[in-house]
């Protein structure tokens, strides 16, 4: 897949995450335009999981994680591989997909296909941010950067990579 556009970060702090959060979470109950709730907020581990928790508590919905891996490190992507399956119903139901963000658009389009084939009648996606030159355009999101944001629960991860 390439190598990452962005090399230069963007930290982000717990404040600034939680005022985008809840931001994000306005923008979708406004999105939602008469056409009901989600009745499930699926979570893309391990960078969205944070934010599908603020939405899901906000939007009033249950919540389920799924395990992708779609990169190695900072500087190398992999083809999107679901590690763990979703155990909830789908079928039938309204789906909002979370993740951190989007970069080239490949994890959220595979996640958005395995809720699809398993039954979701509409799906949506949720991002803190995307990228510029991204190939999926979300739904929703509260920003777009080039950079590479080291997110708040990423700062030991990110320290580690660095070492390398």
């Amino acid at each position: 897949m390439g190598t990452v556009h962005a090399v230069r970060t963007m930290r982000l702090g717990w404040q600034e995450f939680g005022a985008r959060a809840e931001e994000l979470a306005r923008r979708i109950e406004r999105g939602m335009d008469g056409r009901g709730r989600y009745d499930i907020v699926v979570s893309i581990a391990r960078g969205g999981t944070p934010l599908a928790m603020v939405l899901a508590d906000r939007l009033d919905a249950d919540m389920q994680i799924i395990d992708v891996k779609s990169y190695k490190g900072i500087n190398e992507r992999v083809e999107p591989q679901i590690m763990s399956k979703l155990k909830a119903n789908l079928r039938g139901r309204r789906v909002l997909v979370v993740d951190d963000l989007v970069d080239e658009g490949h994890t959220l389009q595979a996640v958005v296909a395995h809720v699809k084939e398993k039954g979701a009648v509409d799906v949506a996606t949720a991002v803190m941010f995307r990228k510029p030159w991204t190939n999926f355009e979300p739904d929703f999101h509260s920003g777009v950067t080039k950079r590479w944001v080291i997110f708040p629960w990423e700062e030991g991860e990110y320290k580690r990579l660095m070492r390398k």
